[in-house]
């Protein structure tokens, strides 16, 4: 972050510094939930078309992936719904607006793969066409949060490994969600078993908020409506990066035991028919991978 930091303000002394410098460039400010909706359904389509025929199988039926601006929700965090079963209605990516006009998209781009394409909306669509190979139960409710939070993270490090960050504000954005999946992991751990903060004290709601935006450049408002998250659902944001490294390691193996044979587009879509699980039966299953 401090590396890419250079090109948005260089000799900063803060890391907060770069988000200020992001949030007030015309470069990365949509104007309007309209044109917000717009930018997020044209990143879903881009990865629909760049994604498609090379490093995975996207059938038809679940080529569309709507964008909800979502104006009921107190939560400040995007999310991801599955198309119903019988694909009448199909996936859709949810953004909280919480009454805002004026959106930053630096820090939403490499969410939005994450929610939509190669991310969520890839990994619940296809589970949900495998009605012949997958259960109702797995397909519907089998869901575990290491497998498909796990999947997501990947999806991002996909993305970045092929290129699409090279704005500089885009990669900040990129890195700052890797942050704070990393920043939560001692958050999460820290509050709810005593542990100390980084000052000597005992974590509590405030320090674990300052140290989010201090560290993951989250706005302070993000940051609190997080720790509420954290505090009630234990453990859960730790799974993100369990889960991403399990499937990194996935493929690297698959790399290793298949040398120039591997293919990417089909690792990915046997991994993804295998439908949710929990990380271990992920890992043996896809050591089967051949």
């Amino acid at each position: 972050m401090w590396e890419v930091g250079q090109q948005i303000k260089p000799n900063a002394d803060k890391l907060t510094e770069f988000a200020e410098v992001l949030n007030n460039d015309p470069e990365y400010i949509i104007e309007g939930k309209d044109n917000f909706k717009k930018f997020l359904e044209n990143v879903i389509s881009m990865a629909i078309l760049d994604m498609n025929g090379k490093y995975f199988t996207i059938p038809s039926a679940i080529k569309k992936c709507e964008v909800v601006m979502d104006e009921d929700t107190i939560d400040e965090s995007p999310y991801y719904k599955g198309p119903s079963d019988d694909l009448k209605r199909p996936g859709r990516t949810y953004y909280p607006t919480l009454g805002r006009e004026k959106f930053t998209t630096w820090e939403n781009y490499s969410t939005w793969f994450h929610e939509s394409v190669p991310g969520h909306h890839m990994q619940i669509a296809t589970a949900t066409l495998n009605k012949d190979t997958l259960s109702v139960y797995q397909r519907e409710y089998g869901w575990n949060s290491g497998y498909g939070e796990g999947w997501a993270l990947y999806s991002e490090r996909l993305m970045d490994e092929l290129g699409y960050f090279e704005k500089p504000g885009y990669k900040m954005g990129y890195l700052q969600c890797q942050a704070m999946r990393a920043a939560r992991l001692v958050v999460d751990i820290g509050l709810h078993l005593g542990y100390k903060d980084p000052n000597g004290e005992i974590w509590t709601p405030e320090s674990a908020t300052k140290f989010m935006v201090d560290r993951a450049l989250l706005n302070p408002s993000y940051a609190e409506s997080e720790i509420k998250r954290y505090i009630s659902w234990a453990g859960q944001a730790i799974t993100y990066k369990l889960g991403e490294r399990v499937w990194l390691k996935a493929r690297e193996d698959a790399k290793k035991r298949l040398g120039d044979k591997f293919d990417i587009k089909k690792f990915h879509m046997y991994a993804l028919k295998l439908g949710p699980m929990g990380l271990d039966m992920l890992e043996s299953e896809l050591l089967k991978y051949k």
